[in-house]
């Protein structure tokens, strides 16, 4: 008797920033389970924790996360990092004087 095998993609996206892409919207919609990190809620946040290239913002990356939502029919999971607090007297990065 044949038993058929239930194959489950699972796809953990570290591009959240390109939901914003409609083909990247599409790829990602054949997988049963995404999971997208993001890890800034302001666009300060996201210009000091990723550096993102220009053209990449806070707002585009939310409005494709709910678009990519509103279509997909998969599970959906945010991964996303806690920071402690920082001000603007901390730099972001490490320097090598540092």
């Amino acid at each position: 008797m044949d038993h058929p095998i239930a194959i489950r993609l699972i796809l953990h996206w570290e591009g959240s920033s390109l939901l914003h892409d409609a083909v990247v919207r599409s790829e990602l919609a054949q997988a049963d389970y995404v999971i997208v990190k993001v890890d800034a809620s302001t666009p300060d946040q996201l210009r000091r924790i990723n550096r993102p290239i220009s053209g990449v913002t806070l707002a585009k990356q939310w409005l494709g996360l709910q678009e990519f939502r509103h279509g997909y029919p998969g599970k959906l999971a945010i991964q996303t990092m806690l920071l402690r607090s920082w001000t603007k007297s901390v730099p972001c990065c490490p320097t090598k004087s540092n």
